[in-house]
């Protein structure tokens, strides 16, 4: 502050962080955040590949010119597999089938495309469940567009393109 000039009562000195909640750090004012703060855990992605209807493969900027390459699940929902393991022959070839439109939706929807995400926790095989946002909206997610049109059903139910689990379904 220049000699003679006054303090705005308004704006706290640098490093009080009196007014914004803040707490001391080696004079610097750090902001508090709840580990469940919405503001958090959004990132920048770049998509490199998409692997099936709820995997992709993305090239993250973690800021100040630092990258990594992680794979990511969408977070609550759950696509036909590529290569199903179970059922007869005939229900595999249809799941295969259901699994390409699910892949082919989510390539159209942010393959090669930079995306912003909003990771929530890791998974039960250690990939980051994300919300992936559509390009260009700041509101729709590729993860609700896959259930809206039915390519994919919430994480957790019953999936009806599996016999066994239709059954249930259907009473």
């Amino acid at each position: 502050m220049a000699k003679g000039a006054k303090k705005d009562p308004a704006v706290p000195a640098f490093g009080s962080g009196k007014a914004w909640g803040h707490e001391h750090v080696d004079s610097f004012a750090v902001p508090k955040f709840h580990i469940q703060d919405s503001r958090l855990w959004h990132y920048r992605v770049f998509v490199i590949r998409v692997i099936d209807g709820d995997t992709i493969v993305v090239l993250r900027d973690l800021g100040t010119h630092k990258y990594d390459v992680i794979k990511l699940r969408l977070a609550g929902v759950d696509a036909p597999e590529l290569r199903p393991r179970v059922g007869t022959p005939a229900e595999r070839s249809a799941e295969k089938l259901l699994a390409a439109a699910a892949t082919d939706r989510l390539c159209q929807l942010c393959e090669h495309q930079e995306v912003i995400i909003r990771t929530e926790k890791t998974g039960k095989y250690g990939r980051w469940l994300a919300h992936i946002f559509v390009p260009g909206s700041e509101t729709q997610t590729a993860n609700q567009v896959l259930l809206d049109e039915g390519h994919a059903v919430v994480y957790g139910t019953p999936r009806p393109w599996r016999a066994d689990e239709a059954r249930k379904i259907k009473g």
